[in-house]
């Protein structure tokens, strides 16, 4: 996937949003997602598949994005990622290697958020 020596990859900008509640003003809570924080990545194609639901297709991709690591903020798999206005589920956070320079997002596109 990526190394050490291809930052130049990293020329996807994403933003990574966490669910907030917010007043109201009648007493009650909205859900709401609030950026986080923007990075730039390098964005893979995973897999993706079609299933024929309810007289519909329903399809999902998935997506693997590698960013620098972050030590100011720890991204969650309740957390999602915006990519080119589409927002998407993440699934799992991993560290690329030994050195902490980079983490990979698993993302999954095509269910709600």
């Amino acid at each position: 996937m990526l190394n050490k020596t291809m930052v130049g990859r990293l020329n996807k900008r994403i933003a990574i949003k966490r669910e907030r509640q917010i007043d109201d003003g009648s007493g009650g809570k909205i859900s709401s997602f609030a950026t986080l924080s923007e990075a730039w990545a390098s964005v893979f194609n995973g897999s993706g598949s079609e299933n024929y639901t309810f007289k519909a297709v329903f399809g999902l991709n998935n997506y693997v994005f590698v960013v620098r690591n972050r030590a100011d903020i720890a991204i969650l798999t309740s957390d999602i990622v915006e990519f080119n206005g589409v927002q998407m589920n993440i699934k799992h956070v991993n560290r690329v290697d030994n050195m902490d320079l980079y983490l990979t997002i698993e993302c999954e596109q095509g269910l709600g958020v």
